[in-house]
C-alpha cells in the first residue's frame, strides 16, 4: 500500500467514523471530536489485533459503536435505589414509596447473601461496581454476575407478587397486588 493509498484510506476511516458519531450525537461536535478520538485510540492499541485489512471497516465500526454506547452509559442519570426519591402529591402516595422501598430492602434480605451483599453496596448504597467489588474481595465480572443473578431474583419476587406502576422516568409510583399477593407486601396495600 502506498503513503497516497494509506492516506485515502485513513480519511475514509476518520470521516466514516465521524459521520456515524455525528448522526447519532444531534451534531454535538466537541463530543464527536472526544468520543472519534477515544475511537482512534482503540485503534492504535488494538490494531496489532486486526487479521485482515479487509476487516477493518467493520471494525472500526464495531469500535466506533462502543464507544459511542459507553458515552451514553457514562453520561445517563443514575438515582440510588435505597430510599424512594422525594415526590411532591399527597402523604398516602409518600407513604407507599416508602413501604415499596421497605418491601425492596425485605426482598434483598432474603437473597443469597453473596447477592444481595453486591445489591446492597450497588444498588443501594449507590457505590461503583469496581469499589464494591474490592471492597467484597471479588473481580468485577464476578460482582457483575452477582448483581445480575440478584437482580433477576428481585424481579421475579416482585412480579409474581405486585405489579409496580412506573412513571416516564422510571421512578416507581405505586404498587398493587396481584391476587391473594405473597403476604410479603401485605402492609404496602392497606
Amino acid at each position: 500500500m502506498t503513503t497516497l493509498e494509506l492516506e485515502q484510506t485513513w480519511a475514509a476511516v476518520e470521516d466514516a467514523v465521524r459521520g456515524y458519531l455525528h448522526n447519532r450525537l444531534d451534531g454535538d461536535a466537541a463530543t464527536v471530536d472526544d468520543l472519534a478520538q477515544e475511537v482512534f485510540l482503540r485503534l492504535r492499541n488494538g490494531l496489532s489485533g486486526l487479521r485482515s485489512a479487509g476487516a477493518l471497516g467493520p471494525w472500526v465500526m464495531r469500535i466506533a459503536r462502543s464507544v459511542l454506547i459507553d458515552h451514553h452509559r457514562r453520561s445517563r442519570p443514575t438515582v440510588p435505589v435505597g430510599e424512594p426519591a422525594a415526590v411532591e402529591g399527597p402523604a398516602e402516595d409518600q407513604d407507599g414509596l416508602a413501604a415499596l422501598g421497605a418491601f425492596a430492602r425485605q426482598l434483598v434480605d432474603a437473597l443469597p447473601a453473596h447477592e444481595a451483599a453486591a445489591i446492597r453496596l450497588v444498588d443501594l448504597d449507590g457505590e461503583s461496581p469496581v469499589t464494591a467489588a474490592t471492597r467484597l474481595g471479588i473481580g468485577l465480572p464476578a460482582l457483575k454476575a452477582r448483581l445480575r443473578r440478584g437482580r433477576q431474583r428481585l424481579r421475579h419476587a416482585i412480579d409474581r407478587c405486585c405489579a409496580v406502576g412506573i412513571d416516564g422516568r422510571g421512578q416507581p409510583t405505586g404498587c398493587t397486588p396481584l391476587g391473594a399477593g405473597c403476604g410479603a407486601c401485605s402492609s404496602l396495600h392497606h
